[in-house]
């Protein structure tokens, strides 16, 4: 990870540091076969990017600590004009799993703006499809999107900017949306096709998983709270 300045963060409580998260390419699929894995290390490598199912490019928002947003906050995820009704649609879906899941911690919604590539403000996630050109100057070499992360004084996230290559799949959208709320890479190669489908019976496409999802519920179900440390998700039974 690096850390960039932004230097027109648009409110007194947002610190000039901006975390990147490089190298995102076109997610994979599962393999066939596997074993289904116990939900803790599901935890333990969407957390915190630890664990036998860890991705090699772990990518979180923070070492060794939940990142998330405050509790009661209200989250907009801000589609550019870029993006089309496709992926509208399965991000109105992924938002809509999200909102069963956190245990009513913030409140997600989306909105649309006729920009082409807007910069977040405060509790803002911006989702925009960007040249080729785009992509190199910003994201890390050989990545299909990145995302960078707006964090307030005390260490909670506060926004997001997604981008994504112009013609990548929704699902890539999903997955740096998944960076914007806090989560690292998972390596899916591990994990049984009908536990990575959106739904029982669905083949693996472009929202949050049925394992992951769980492993969602559990932390936002627990008392703790985010910046709580691998150590505290240990000692509440969330990672072993």
């Amino acid at each position: 990870m690096r850390l960039l300045s932004w230097a027109r963060a648009s409110a007194a409580l947002l610190v000039t540091l901006v975390v990147y998260t490089p190298a995102c390419r076109a997610p994979t699929g599962p393999s066939q076969g596997t074993a289904p894995p116990d939900l803790t290390e599901v935890v333990d490598a969407i957390f915190f990017g630890s664990g036998p199912l860890a991705h090699p490019d772990r990518d979180c928002p923070l070492d060794g600590r939940w990142a998330a947003y405050p509790r009661q906050s209200a989250v907009a995820l801000v589609l550019a004009s870029s993006v089309d009704a496709p992926a509208e649609q399965s991000l109105t879906r992924t938002v809509a799993d999200l909102q069963q899941v956190i245990d009513g911690r913030f409140q997600l919604t989306i909105e649309r703006t006729s920009q082409v590539e807007p910069m977040p403000r405060l509790n803002q996630i911006t989702s925009a499809d960007v040249s080729d050109a785009q992509i190199r100057a910003t994201c890390s070499p050989g990545a299909s999107g990145c995302t960078r992360l707006l964090f307030t004084i005390d260490g909670m996230l506060a926004g997001a900017r997604c981008i994504q290559r112009e013609g990548t799949s929704t699902r890539l959208k999903n997955h740096e949306f998944g960076h914007a709320i806090g989560l690292c890479h998972i390596d899916p190669t591990r994990i049984p096709d009908a536990l990575m489908a959106p739904t029982a019976g669905a083949l693996p496409q472009d929202r949050f998983s049925l394992l992951e999802l769980e492993a969602i519920r559990a932390v936002y179900a627990s008392s703790l709270e985010p910046g709580a440390t691998r150590e505290d998700f240990r000692r509440a039974g969330l990672i072993r």
